[in-house]
């Protein structure tokens, strides 16, 4: 289904399902190489994670950031429980987190561990390579029936530069690389790390520019 995500939409589903990150994969047309996020409440981040023994953040650390910014990805060491088809890496498995504190989405994710369920396996509703949908009649036009359920927002209130998809920050290594620079800016990133007492991030060569859809 397509779920709200804080100034775009985003495809979501169970994460303990393939078939479903699957179905996602296809829709989106995206890279078979190219694995899904978890998309997890900050409280329950562990399940599929390891911070402990392979991690050098803190769970309290990683809820503060999540807390001070409109939305993190971070990518962390795998834990023993994060599922095969969300990792990446050989010699060290890795997975991308990644959540916002949306009250929509907060609803949703509540809703669904009270019936069982744990996470979400997801990724921003567009065709690979495209910018993200953050209108409900855009996202339909290009999608329509191959989605299951959309649950319409109102993002019109939400500054046009959180119309994109997410800033991704590498927390594998001490100091925290910066992988993709989207709807959070580099000056908002390092007052939240600064406020935190965590390390300023460097930039990776690679880094990612997602642009709005606008």
């Amino acid at each position: 289904m397509a779920l709200p995500f804080n100034g775009i939409y985003g495809f979501f589903g169970n994460i303990e399902s393939k078939e479903v990150a699957d179905r996602i994969i296809e829709i989106k047309k995206r890279p078979k190489d190219r694995n899904l996020i978890i998309v997890s409440a900050p409280e329950f981040i562990d399940e599929y994670v390891n911070l402990t023994g392979g991690s050098y953040y803190s769970k309290d650390s990683l809820m503060s950031l999540w807390r001070d910014l409109h939305a993190l990805g971070v990518i962390l060491p795998a834990g023993q429980k994060a599922p095969f088809h969300l990792r990446s890496g050989s010699r060290k498995e890795t997975v991308l987190s990644i959540w916002t504190e949306y009250p929509p989405l907060r609803k949703v994710m509540d809703c669904f561990r009270s019936l069982g369920g744990k996470a979400f396996v997801g990724t921003s509703a567009n065709h690979s390579g495209n910018a993200a949908h953050f209108r409900t009649h855009s996202l339909w036009e290009e999608f329509g029936e191959s989605v299951d359920a959309i649950v319409e927002a109102d993002f019109q209130k939400i500054d046009k530069d959180r119309h994109k998809s997410t800033t991704i920050l590498d927390l594998t290594n001490s100091q925290p690389i910066l992988h993709r620079l989207g709807n959070v800016d580099k000056t908002e990133l390092k007052k939240a790390l600064k406020k935190n007492l965590l390390p300023s991030f460097v930039e990776s060569s690679r880094l990612i520019l997602v642009q709005t859809g606008e």
